[in-house]
């Protein structure tokens, strides 16, 4: 087995979580899966009855900061030091793992500031297969999803884990805030090959003049929750005098807001192309 294991959060999830947890297994990791899904018999069978998956849930949605909480106690529990998270519907390939597993070797003692270090894609060349590590592509952040994150499980037991008072919204900038309170780092790497959060989610490219946008509708229900749990990481980002955290939250909710306002104007209207290419 890898010292890092991987973990998912799963809610009603659909093939592409078998395939994911495979491609895990082959590639040498213990997998940890908390199911928040009431109903989906068949994936609970599937996955109890897989070697090398640790699989925990209670029958009923508890959200994602309970679920990431429990898996990630777990693992540390289990004496892993990392936990790789990913979403359900978040593709990666054995290049993705590899990247990730050869920066986590590289840069152990680094990671001790961390609380975690997320990946992701955004300045891979397309078709690039590359898994050399380039720390040029490494930084520092204020705010990171979920998603692609890897934690450093020492740090996040000193922090108490993830807030399990946000269901879903929040989990992830919570996180980011507490992390900054306790001394810790959030970090970024960039390059890494075959990660790809998009595909699989109802995300729409437009183009406006001169720019791009990748526009997802949301319900009001999940639009209201967004912007309460946004206020409440604002407001506790004032009590504790971080003020930069305040204005890239700011930032961010306002990026969401006008982000809905658009994608609603554009299944009204349709005025702006939609990018196939």
């Amino acid at each position: 087995m890898k010292s890092t294991a991987l973990g998912f959060i799963l809610y009603q999830p659909d093939e592409i979580v078998t395939a994911s947890v495979d491609l895990a297994l082959n590639s040498g990791y213990k997998v940890f899966v908390y199911d928040n899904s009431p109903d989906s018999v068949t994936m609970r069978e599937y996955l109890r009855g897989k070697a090398g998956v640790s699989y925990f849930g209670e029958g009923i949605n508890r959200g994602l900061g309970i679920g990431l909480t429990h898996i990630c106690s777990q693992a540390f529990s289990e004496g892993y030091s990392s936990l790789l998270f990913f979403d359900q519907d978040t593709l990666f390939t054995p290049e993705t793992l590899s990247t990730v597993e050869e920066f986590y070797q590289y840069n152990k003692s680094l990671m001790k500031k961390y609380a975690a270090v997320v990946f992701n894609s955004s300045t891979v060349i397309k078709d690039s297969n590359s898994t050399s590590i380039d720390m040029q592509y490494f930084k520092q952040v204020c705010l990171a999803r979920n998603s692609g994150s890897l934690y450093y499980l020492p740090n996040l037991s000193k922090m108490s884990w993830h807030d399990t008072s946000y269901f879903v919204d929040g989990v992830d900038y919570e996180f980011c805030l507490r992390a900054r309170l306790n001394k810790m780092l959030i970090g970024e790497y960039s390059q890494t090959p075959g990660f790809d959060h998009t595909t699989e989610q109802d995300v729409s490219p437009y183009k406006f003049p001169g720019t791009k946008m990748e526009l997802r509708k949301y319900s009001w229900n999940r639009i209201k929750d967004t912007v309460r749990s946004s206020m409440k990481i604002i407001i506790k980002s004032i009590r504790h005098h971080q003020i930069l955290f305040m204005f890239s939250m700011l930032r961010l909710i306002h990026i969401y807001v006008f982000g809905q306002i658009v994608i609603r104007l554009i299944y009204l209207f349709k005025p702006i192309r939609v990018i196939n290419e």
